[in-house]
């Protein structure tokens, strides 16, 4: 029924609609996820947005990985309310990465670079270097986005909106692409070796 309503042109006069949401953001029954789904795949913008929202503010792992499944889908004004909730999502942004289908990888490392998520370098090197996962292509390619981003914040003016000390993040992202470089002969991963270039300091022997 209420997968019916939210289709229905009836659903874009607000009100009830915008009750019920608010009731299933609030209830402690994980069921709200599912029943929200509808919503969120509704045909009106209005809905839609209620309902990512809705999702989001749950705090929900399921909900965030719908949404993560839906990426690909959503237009620029509904991927503007997920960048509030960035913070919250490294978790599910992670599992679309290790997922074995192919457009929810390709959501997750969008993610990813999206949200300039560097700590999620490890799992990125962890996919390109897995022979057997169909993402590996894009996991790597992802990987030496994320290195050129961080590279790009090393060589810019300081900027007291970023969240973490590059400088940090250049030493952390080093040490992990450092360990992939010795295991070059089994995966030939071209991407690592570009990034640990990119990023590490001459004196690095």
């Amino acid at each position: 029924m209420f997968s019916r309503f939210v289709k229905s042109k009836d659903a874009r006069k607000g009100g009830g609609l915008k009750t019920t949401i608010q009731i299933l953001v609030k209830t402690p029954n994980e069921a709200a996820i599912s029943t929200l789904m509808p919503a969120l795949d509704s045909p009106y913008l209005c809905i839609k947005r209620d309902a990512l929202d809705a999702v989001l503010r749950r705090r929900s792992p399921s909900g965030q990985r719908e949404v993560l499944r839906r990426l690909h889908e959503l237009d620029e004004r509904l991927k503007e309310i997920i960048v509030n909730y960035r913070t919250r999502m490294s978790a599910a942004v992670r599992d679309a990465i290790l997922d074995e289908d192919e457009q929810v990888c390709a959501n997750g490392c969008q993610a990813a670079l999206w949200f300039r998520e560097y700590d999620l370098v490890p799992v990125l090197i962890g996919a390109a270097e897995d022979t057997s996962n169909p993402g590996a292509d894009k996991a790597a390619a992802t990987l030496l986005e994320l290195a050129e981003m961080l590279y790009e914040e090393l060589n810019s003016k300081p900027d007291a909106k970023r969240r973490r000390d590059p400088n940090k993040l250049r030493r952390d992202l080093v040490t992990s692409l450092e360990s992939s470089v010795r295991r070059f002969s089994k995966h030939k991963r071209r991407e690592v070796i570009d990034a640990f270039l990119l990023l590490v300091r001459r004196e690095n022997a």
